[in-house]
C-alpha cells in the first residue's frame, strides 16, 4: 500500500476560488512563455502560477521574469523558484508547498491551456462536488499540420474502473484537483524520470475512501508531442522497471478492496501478464517479481488465455517468444 503523506508537507486549507497552476520547468526558453500566455488568457480568474525552475541554464530565469513584470497583477499572481537540479517531482512538490489555492491544475513548461479550462472546471467542481476532473486533450507536434492526436475525457464517472481496465492513460496535463485530494495523495514521488504521472494517478484513484471523481468529455488542453516520448522510454530497462512498478502499485492497492468488482480485477490481471510476457521476452524478467507476486493474490478464476501467459512467464524466455507471436502480441 501507499504510504502515508507528510502532516506538513503543504497546507490543507486553500484560498476559496483560487486556481493554482503548477508549471515545472527545466531548460524551456523556446515554449515557457508560450504556456504562461495559455495560462493568462484563461476566462477564469483569480489564478496564481507557481513556476519551479529545476536548475535551468538558457536563459528561462531572464526570460520568466521579463513576462512576470509584464504580466503579474492582484488576481493573477505568479510566483517564480530556481533550485539546483534534482528532477521534475521535486519542483512540483516545492510548488505544492508554496501553493495557495483551492483548485490546482498541473502543467507542463511545454503544454497549451484552452481558453475556458479553468473556467469550466471551476464550474464542474461546484456544480458536481468531485475532487477529481478527467479532462480530454490534443497531442502535436510543431510544424507538423497534419498531426492530430485527441483523447477526449471519457464520459463514466468511475475513473478507477478505466484504469483498471486500461482505457485511461494519465498524463500531467489531463486531470485537475481539489487541494484537499492533493494533500491526500501525497508527494510526486522522487526518483520517477519517467511514468511519474501513472503513479500519481494511481495513487489517487485509490485512496481510501475513494474519492469523488468526475469527467468533461472535452479537449480542453494541448500537449506538446515533440522531443522524448513515454514510449521510448518504455523501450529502457530503467522505464520497464518503472511501468511494471505502477502496475504492481495499482494491483496491491485493489487487492481486497470492496469497491473493486471480479471483472474490473480480470481486466486488470490480463492487462499485467500481457506486460509481464512481454517484459520476460525482452530478457527483463528480474522487474517482475514484485508483480507476479501480487498478481497471484488478485480473485480468480483466470481465462486460460491468461493461465498459458503466465505459465510462459513460469517458463523460460524462448517460450514467452512463442507465446507472444501465437497470442499475436507485439513484443
Amino acid at each position: 500500500m501507499t504510504e502515508q503523506p507528510p502532516e506538513d508537507w503543504m497546507t490543507d486549507e486553500g484560498e476559496r476560488d483560487l486556481f493554482s497552476v503548477v508549471v515545472p520547468t527545466f531548460n524551456r526558453v523556446g515554449t515557457i512563455i508560450e504556456a504562461l500566455d495559455s495560462v493568462k488568457a484563461q476566462t477564469y480568474r483569480p489564478i496564481e502560477i507557481l513556476i519551479a525552475d529545476d536548475g535551468s541554464t538558457d536563459g528561462t530565469e531572464q526570460a520568466v521574469a521579463e513576462w512576470i513584470r509584464a504580466n503579474a497583477r492582484p488576481d493573477f499572481a505568479v510566483k517564480y523558484q530556481w533550485r539546483e537540479n534534482q528532477g521534475v517531482c521535486g519542483a512540483r512538490n516545492d510548488a505544492l508547498a508554496v501553493s495557495s489555492g483551492e483548485f490546482v491544475q498541473f502543467l507542463d513548461s511545454d503544454d497549451l491551456l484552452y481558453p475556458e479550462r479553468l473556467e469550466k472546471l471551476v464550474h464542474f467542481f461546484r456544480a458536481e462536488g468531485v475532487d477529481y476532473i478527467e479532462t480530454g486533450f490534443e497531442g502535436f507536434v510543431d510544424g507538423d499540420d497534419d498531426y492530430e492526436e485527441v483523447h477526449l475525457g471519457h464520459g463514466e464517472s468511475c475513473q478507477i474502473s478505466l484504469l483498471l481496465r486500461g482505457r485511461l492513460w494519465p498524463n500531467t496535463l489531463r486531470p485537475a484537483f481539489r487541494r484537499g485530494l492533493i494533500r491526500r495523495i501525497g508527494p510526486w514521488r522522487h526518483g520517477m524520470p519517467t511514468f511519474q504521472d501513472l503513479d500519481f494517478v494511481i495513487r489517487a484513484l485509490t485512496l481510501d475512501p475513494l474519492p469523488r471523481v468526475g469527467s468533461i468529455v472535452e479537449s480542453l488542453a494541448r500537449a506538446r508531442r515533440s522531443g522524448d516520448r513515454m514510449s521510448d522510454s518504455f523501450k529502457t530497462l530503467e522505464g520497464r522497471r518503472l511501468r511494471v512498478g505502477c502496475e504492481e502499485l495499482l494491483v496491491r492497492e485493489v487487492l481486497g478492496r470492496a469497491e473493486f468488482d471480479d471483472e474490473d480485477c480480470v481486466k486488470l490481471r490480463a492487462r499485467c501478464l500481457t506486460l509481464a510476457l512481454r517484459s520476460k521476452a525482452a530478457g527483463w524478467g528480474e522487474v517482475l517479481g514484485g508483480l507476479l507476486e501480487a498478481l497471484s493474490l488478485l480473485p480468480q478464476p483466470t481465462p486460460m488465455k491468461d493461465r498459458l501467459k503466465w505459465l510462459a512467464i513460469r517458463s523460460g524466455r524462448p517460450v514467452c517468444w512463442i507465446v507472444c507471436r501465437a497470442l499475436k502480441l507485439a513484443v
